[in-house]
């Protein structure tokens, strides 16, 4: 076999571009460690703690590193309410299979400081045949008032499967969305990422 001039520039250029390949992934592979290597070189920037917040910068420590498992947290860690005499709902099952794992649905609201209400993030009220333990003269939508009123960042979703609503009740001005509660399951999940934004 002989070795011309294109056969060695073939092989250095396989060999460059595995070389620069190799360089490429240990310089990521540095990068993405949490603790810096241990060399000659360090970077640091010091922030003044109490110019921070006037310069729009977050106070205290920032972890800046991105893991798969930070990334899926908030679908995780999210609780979600769905407030509904039919406890047989069928999203809420849909929602825990796409991820939305802390979903729950209760009957009604006993009290508005009861654990599943004080504690979920996004609270999805049916406006018939809910509010009634609470005495809401309009059932679900007396109740979306309430939790509107006493969790102002509580996101409040209303959905009901009946068209004849009342539209201009006041929970439509408090609520932060609205669906039908006969839309397909992806119009769900879209309302609680479109929450999220």
């Amino acid at each position: 076999m002989t070795w011309d001039a294109k056969s060695i520039e073939w092989i250095f250029s396989g060999i460059g571009v595995l070389a620069v390949s190799g360089v490429v992934y240990l310089i990521r592979k540095w990068f993405s460690k949490s603790e810096p290597m241990q060399s000659g070189f360090t970077n640091s920037i010091v922030i003044n703690q109490t110019n921070s917040g006037a310069l729009g910068l977050p106070q205290g420590p920032v972890d800046q590193s991105i893991s798969s498992a930070n990334a899926t947290k908030p679908k995780s860690g999210l609780a979600i309410l769905f407030v509904d005499d039919d406890t047989k709902f069928k999203v809420v099952s849909i929602l825990k299979n796409h991820g939305w794992l802390n979903t729950r649905i209760i009957r009604d609201v006993t009290s508005l400081e009861q654990p599943e209400v004080a504690s979920a993030d996004i609270l999805f009220v049916d406006i018939q045949g809910v509010g009634k333990i609470l005495q809401f003269k309009d059932e679900g939508l007396g109740l979306v008032v309430a939790l509107k009123r006493k969790y102002p960042g509580k996101k409040v979703v209303i959905y009901s499967a009946e068209n004849g609503i009342n539209a201009f009740h006041a929970a439509f001005k408090h609520a932060d969305d609205r669906i039908n509660k006969d839309a397909d399951p992806y119009e769900f999940i879209e309302v609680v990422e479109r929450l999220l934004e």
